[in-house]
């Protein structure tokens, strides 16, 4: 809603904006009024930055099942170089494989999310052509979001393949006893 009964050459806009329950807006406003400060008002000021601010969180939820198929990686090797009690690699293998459940239930809020960063950015560089600045600022968070995207299409072969590992070892620890 734009309010015309403001004193002076600009108007004030308002609007409600829906987010996660983690999205920092107060860091996002922080951020549209330096920009502001800086390079002048723009009207997509803050889209630009929610976008940004998506790109890092999506970034942040990429890296975060990266770093926990990489654990299960690092305990899978272990444990099969150390031969333990079967009681602790029994509950090992438990906890991994609700490490790799979480790991997919993580991996398909990320697919959500990067499908909705690609067209927010879409939609973005389609409303920006005519100003060049702020094109390059999206082009450039878009290209970087789609770098990942081969590296994302891979975790789900990967978490397969890790639970299948536990799923044999875990049968065969419960059939050897």
């Amino acid at each position: 809603m734009i309010d015309s009964n403001v004193a002076g050459a600009s108007s004030k806009l308002s609007g409600v904006i829906q987010a996660d329950a983690g999205v920092d807006l107060k860091r996002i406003f922080c951020d549209v009024r330096d920009l502001v400060a800086r390079h002048g008002h723009h009207r997509t000021l803050l889209p630009v930055q929610l976008f940004k601010y998506h790109y890092e969180a999506t970034l942040s939820a990429f890296n975060s099942i990266q770093t926990d198929v990489g654990m299960v990686d690092e305990e899978l090797l272990r444990q099969f170089e150390e031969e333990g009690k079967l009681d602790d690699a029994s509950k090992l293998y438990r906890r991994l494989s609700m490490t790799l459940h979480k790991c997919s239930m993580n991996l398909a809020e990320l697919g959500r999310r990067r499908r909705f960063e690609e067209e927010l950015g879409s939609r973005l560089l389609q409303d920006l052509q005519n100003d060049s600045k702020l094109r390059v600022v999206v082009e450039i968070y878009s290209r970087m979001s789609q770098s990942r995207d081969s590296d994302i299409e891979s975790l789900p072969g990967k978490i397969e393949s890790q639970r299948n590992v536990v799923s044999v070892t875990i049968n065969a620890l419960e059939s050897s006893d």
